[in-house]
């Protein structure tokens, strides 16, 4: 029997890159490519919630529609030193951008699901998944699921930022 392998990688920013995009759509052998959707509006407030608490990157006192006129003057707004939040509007338009990967790779080389399907029902995505890809989805049947990338309240945002800033200098074992 023939033995598949498969490298799998969640990066979402490959959505809307367009280097990944040639790559990929060059590639003689097409890729399989899963692409998730989630509710535009929801997306935008999830980003700007973990923007504003994990990373503590936004003024503390910035409101939502405050953000949201900020990310409307894109890359050349107040927000164009981080490029992904100056992008966000830009970022959520997916039909833009799935018709992008549609003109570079044949429909039957995609898995399209959403947000809320992988959050609310991750063990049947995984099953869809694995039958797509003719793998045994019996794995998943004791799979704990667990939530990484959550959103959180920062209760010291300068001390936040410089425990961040020494954490991007010191390279920890990954194992100890």
């Amino acid at each position: 029997t023939k033995t598949r392998a498969y490298w799998i990688d969640s990066s979402p920013t490959y959505y809307y890159q367009r280097s990944a995009l040639e790559v990929i759509g060059s590639r003689a052998e097409k890729p399989f490519l899963g692409l998730m959707f989630r509710r535009p509006g929801a997306r935008i407030y999830s980003y700007f919630q973990y923007a504003l608490n994990n990373q503590s990157v936004l003024p503390k006192d910035m409101t939502f529609e405050q953000f949201l006129a900020a990310a409307k003057e894109g890359p050349n707004g107040p927000l164009r030193a981080t490029p992904g939040l100056s992008n966000v509007l830009e970022h959520s338009d997916y039909a833009k951008y799935t018709q992008l990967w549609l003109d570079r790779v044949p429909r039957d080389r995609f898995f399209f699901l959403t947000f809320d399907e992988v959050v609310g029902e991750p063990l049947n995505v995984l099953r869809r998944l694995c039958g797509q890809l003719k793998l045994d989805p019996a794995f998943y049947d004791t799979y704990d699921f667990p939530q990484e990338n959550r959103s959180y309240q920062i209760k010291n945002p300068g001390f936040h930022q410089v425990i961040r800033n020494a954490a991007q200098r010191i390279a920890l074992p990954k194992t100890l």
